[in-house]
């Protein structure tokens, strides 16, 4: 599976009643010396490898059959699904869209799972920008 989304609202619905077994974050080191979200890994239970990452407005969504550790001095690996506690737990949607009622931000990927809580990425080209947010009813996280 291959999914390239731009300039609209669409979802990942191969992914829906799926259960989450691992969500890694890569995060990469910034001119200022800070750390960005970049590039994400999903592991669905019994299934594949998902990378993803939103660049240019665009939705990149590939399967693999293995995880391919890209950390280096660069690049560090950061474990949403263990920080979280969200490996056990199944994924209700993925959708990704535009956001022109958000100021600070031109497109959103999120990922709502079954206990309420819901993984939002954001993204926006000039300057770019990457907010990763990790909400649920009683906890607000950000990374």
């Amino acid at each position: 599976m291959g999914i390239h989304l731009q300039h609209f609202e669409a979802g990942v619905t191969e992914l829906q009643g799926a259960t989450c077994e691992r969500f890694l974050c890569m995060k990469s080191k910034e001119a200022d010396g800070s750390f960005m979200p970049s590039v994400f890994w999903l592991k669905i239970h019994g299934g594949a490898w998902h990378r993803f990452f939103i660049d240019a407005w665009v939705l990149f969504w590939d399967e693999r059959e293995e995880y391919e550790n890209e950390s280096d001095s660069d690049f560090v690996l950061f474990d949403l699904g263990s920080e979280h506690g969200l490996g056990g737990i199944k994924i209700v949607s993925v959708i990704m869209g535009q956001t022109p009622e958000v100021a600070d931000f031109e497109s959103c990927l999120t990922l709502l799972f079954a206990d309420g809580r819901v993984c939002i990425i954001q993204y926006t080209e000039e300057p770019r920008r990457v907010n990763l947010n990790i909400a649920d009813a009683f906890i607000r996280t950000r990374l």
